[in-house]
């Protein structure tokens, strides 16, 4: 049997906090973290930059005009995306699914500055390799839509017989589940390797 693991992002391979997000870009259009929170996410403005209907120009743009500002869009895509840390102990995992030659990819619901920040800043010294890369922003759709996870598949090609999935929302594990994927609940980095070795993958 052939196997391919995809991995979530955030939470999973790298941490992150919406309430620094919020606060951090509250500072910069020298607003209330509730006034952040309310146009990110009540609004439904985070959604759409990972569905990628807005792009990181537009995001930026769009929070002058609502705020009434004039901040560099430089300040706030950096305000939006410095929200991550590298989750330390999924290295070892992730190295030694290397060595045993595992194929492994990335399946996310992420934006493009969030996505562009963690390459740079988290994944690019430490943890490379992944390969394919399925981003929300840059396919248009998000977990748990179904159309997401097919297009998952099809980037493994047909040589795959079984998908691997460990996210940390269990509606997108659930997804995985209906998709055919075999998908784990991520809730620690024992309880994932403890699923894989169930699995003889380690």
């Amino acid at each position: 049997m052939t196997r391919f693991l995809y991995f979530d992002l955030g939470n999973v391979l790298v941490n992150f906090s919406h309430e620094r997000m919020c606060r951090q870009v509250a500072d910069v259009l020298a607003v209330s973290p509730e006034a952040a929170h309310q146009v990110l996410f009540t609004e439904h403005w985070q959604n759409r930059y990972e569905l990628g209907e807005i792009t990181t120009a537009e995001f930026c743009s769009e929070l002058n005009r609502y705020f009434d500002r004039q901040v560099p869009a430089e300040r706030i895509e950096r305000a939006a995306s410095d929200i991550f840390w590298l989750n330390e102990p999924i290295v070892e995992l992730v190295d030694r699914l290397k060595q045993r030659g595992m194929p492994i990819g990335i399946l996310s619901n992420t934006c493009s500055g969030h996505w562009n920040h963690v390459v740079r800043e988290i994944l690019a010294p430490r943890l490379i390799d992944f390969s394919p890369v399925i981003l929300s922003y840059e396919v248009g759709v998000m977990k748990p839509n179904p159309e997401i996870y097919r297009i998952a598949a099809a980037r493994v090609g047909p040589a795959i017989d079984e998908i691997l999935f460990i996210d940390d929302r269990q509606e997108n594990v659930e997804g995985a589940w209906q998709a055919g994927f075999v998908a784990h609940h991520y809730t620690s980095v024992s309880a994932a390797e403890s699923w894989l070795t169930s699995l003889r993958v380690i």
